[in-house]
């Protein structure tokens, strides 16, 4: 059951082109994090103050993965790199300007249940 927000500088002009990218998202972190894409949930929101050095960032990215039960290292390191290579090739975001943020959970809520 993993939510992966991502929060970028860079808007999406379509619901298409947000739908693409929530998708492949979706289908690639099934595959990395060994989860069902039905249970994987994608949140992409445009933001306007993202700060880096004190300097606001033109082109830049915060991801956060939170994960029920715990990923390998290998896991969140293979999707670190994945997601820094899409937001570089869809984009354009430099890879210097791209922060990930793992959380493994030990406690949920999921179809209307608590799980710990």
């Amino acid at each position: 059951m993993p939510y992966i927000s991502l929060r970028t500088t860079k808007k999406l002009v379509t619901n298409d082109e947000l739908s693409a990218l929530a998708k492949e998202i979706t289908d690639n972190m099934s595959g990395i994090l060994g989860k069902g894409t039905d249970t994987i949930m994608v949140d992409i929101q445009t933001v306007d103050g993202l700060f880096m050095g004190g300097s606001q960032l033109d082109s830049g990215a915060v991801v956060e993965i939170m994960v029920f039960g715990k990923a390998s290292d290998n896991a969140k390191a293979e999707a670190n790199d994945f997601l820094c290579n899409i937001l570089k090739s869809k984009l354009g975001i430099d890879k210097s300007k791209i922060y990930v943020i793992y959380f493994d959970k030990s406690e949920w809520g999921y179809k209307g249940s608590y799980i710990s």
